[in-house]
This record gives C-alpha cells, structure tokens and sequence, in this order.
C-alpha cells in the first residue's frame, strides 16, 4: 500500500480513512466531521430499510422495518462512529434494494447498478 511503512498493516478498509480524510477536508478537524460519513451511511440505512419494506410488502411494514433499523442498539452505536460496519451496513441493504429493483425491473440498468454497489460493498470490506 502507497504511503504505508512496510509490514504495517491498516486496522481499517480503505474507505473509512476516505470519509475521515473526506469530512475533515470539507468540515474541518472535528468530531462531528470524524463522524459525519457514518452519521449519513445510517441516515441511508433507515431509508433503505424503508425502501426495501415498502417495495416488499407494505408501507406500513417499511416504517416498522425503518423504527426497527433506527432503534437496534448495535446499529444505532456502529452509525455513531467512524468504523467499517456502517458503510457496510449501508451498501448491504443498499444491494438488497438494488437487486429487488432488478428483478422486479428486468433492466440493465439496475443490473449493473447491482454490480457497481456490490464492488463498492467488496471495496469497503477488504
């Protein structure tokens, strides 16, 4: 890896530094700039949770699923700071959004929309 001593190894994937390096250069050297990548992965979740509830099955079942997202301990405290879990976590139900719009669709399009979110899930994981 570029700019890395040799046998030192990153505790995270290259995407965590990115939104750190990203945030700080846009906000300043701050927690909240620290935390703003992983704040919106979480915002992003809850949508889709939403998004893959309603397309599902109902409305009211894309709320429930929303709630459920917006109040689990565990991803209520991976989307509070900079870890590789809540990008994770994002493009993952992103995907699953994503490939029930393909199959439903039939598209190209969302197919290779479907391959784009699951490298960038592959990029945020290794």
């Amino acid at each position: 890896m570029a700019g890395t001593p040799a046998g030192h190894v990153l505790p995270h994937p290259p995407v965590v530094p990115q939104m750190v390096w990203l945030f700080g250069e846009l906000l300043g050297d701050g927690t909240f700039a620290l935390r703003l990548g992983s704040l919106l992965c979480g915002t992003g979740s809850i949508v889709l949770a939403y998004l893959l509830g309603h397309d599902l099955y109902s409305g009211r079942a894309g709320l429930w699923a929303a709630a459920l997202t917006a109040s689990t301990p565990f991803l209520v405290a991976i989307h509070t700071v900079a870890t590789p879990d809540s990008p994770l976590v994002f493009l993952w139900l992103l995907f699953m959004w994503v490939t029930w719009r393909a199959v439903q669709s039939g598209r190209t399009a969302w197919w290779l929309t479907c391959g784009v979110v699951f490298a960038l899930g592959l990029y945020t994981s290794t």
